[in-house]
């Protein structure tokens, strides 16, 4: 319900605990002060080709009462001349506010991380620069602090995930020290602090016994989870290739990936045993193969996922992406060259480096192609016990 706010109003506002409020203002209709643990914020909420949109004007005590009702018209004004207030940033919202966090991020991601990064790693940039802008987005960048920053990895350390922490301290120092060279911070407050924690490579490989555990247990959730879970272990390739598989990739056994984290097409040939598990997965009108939504959206909730496979299975602790290392190694132990494993993973390591790589231009995807069939053979006489059964999805 909305209300004629006033200063005091507004500095006197506190959110229940563990959640967030917005005080609607009467004065200027769809101006909203949202108030989090941390902070407050000025907000304009607005209908925008028939979907809710709630956009940041700046952050309280840094934008005052007066001019955020001045941002709400303004923004509401852009909407009667069928504009969109989101790209007349500078018209609607102060300037006071505009070297907020969120809108050094914003062009950090639009002239840096869009245009420098492969797509595969943008995304992550992207994904992780959002949770940024959500705790400290509202914070003028040159009051963002040491301590607000330390507050984001630390955190992430005690929770048990040095891994993200220290992938989290590196894209924030390179945020600032991009902010820096262009004199939107004097200094980086990252300048000098060394990472929050030491992570090792990951080597770990899935013992036989332990793939065909996690293929039984795949076969026990069934589709789409447990479809994903076989076709990692026998391609080798990333979860998210993998998840973004699409019927207009595939043609006959020949997976083509317009989109991947090197940012260059790949294409592999798909064993049979990986084409027969496709081949159980239904149909839908949407594009995707591995879907909850009827193929319009890919997979998501992957954590979420490996839980419903963990509880049919009794193994060391693992992760996603250990069944990419287990197929490698595979392939390794089955006397595949690492040039050749290296083309199906999609990976440039250095086996073929310097003058060599100029030169040679030769894909191996023939070889690439009978390393998979060979190591498919090998999963499916692990999984069979060495019987020619067709492996079913609930076997």
């Amino acid at each position: 319900m909305a209300e004629k706010l006033t200063d005091k109003r507004c500095e006197s506002a506190q959110a229940p605990a563990g959640k967030r409020a917005v005080l609607w203002d009467s004065v200027a209709p769809g101006l909203g002060l949202r108030v989090g643990a941390r902070a407050k914020v000025w907000v304009v909420a607005y209908r925008l080709g028939g979907r809710p949109v709630m956009q940041t004007i700046g952050a309280y005590g840094q934008v005052s009462l007066a001019d955020a009702r001045k941002a709400a018209r303004a923004a509401l004004g852009k909407l009667e001349q069928h504009e969109d207030p989101r790209r007349h940033v500078a018209d609607v919202v102060p300037a006071a506010a505009r070297e907020s966090l969120e809108s050094v991020v914003r062009d950090y991601i639009r002239l840096h991380v869009d245009v420098r990064l492969k797509p595969g790693t943008a995304r992550q940039y992207r994904g992780r620069l959002e949770v940024v802008i959500c705790t400290l987005g509202h914070k003028p960048v040159t009051l963002v602090s040491r301590r607000d920053l330390l507050d984001l990895t630390e955190g992430l350390v005690a929770e048990g995930k040095p891994a993200q922490a220290a992938y989290l301290h590196r894209l924030l120092s390179a945020l600032f020290a991009w902010a820096a060279e262009r004199g939107v911070v004097p200094v980086s407050p990252l300048t000098g602090v060394r990472p929050p924690a030491k992570v090792r490579p990951r080597d770990r490989v899935l013992t036989d016994d332990e793939l065909v555990a996690v293929w039984k247990a795949a076969g026990q959730v069934g589709y789409p989870y447990g479809t994903l879970a076989r076709l990692l272990v026998l391609t080798g390739q990333r979860e998210g290739e993998v998840v973004g598989l699409r019927r207009d990739q595939l043609e006959g056994a020949t997976w083509t990936m317009p989109d991947t984290k090197r940012g260059t097409p790949h294409r592999i040939t798909l064993p049979p045993l990986a084409v027969h598990v496709l081949s159980d997965a239904p149909r839908f009108e949407g594009p995707y193969v591995l879907t909850t939504r009827e193929g319009a959206a890919p997979l998501n909730g992957l954590s979420k996922a490996k839980e419903r496979l963990d509880r049919h299975i009794s193994i060391a602790p693992w992760r996603w992406h250990d069944l990419r290392r287990t197929c490698a190694s595979g392939m390794a132990r089955l006397g595949t060259a690492p040039h050749i494993i290296e083309a199906v993973l999609n990976h440039r390591s250095g086996v073929v480096s310097g003058i060599a790589r100029v030169y040679n231009v030769h894909n191996y995807e023939s070889e690439g192609a009978r390393a998979l069939a060979a190591w498919a053979r090998h999963v499916e006489r692990l999984v069979t016990g060495g019987s020619r059964k067709v492996v079913e999805m609930r076997s």
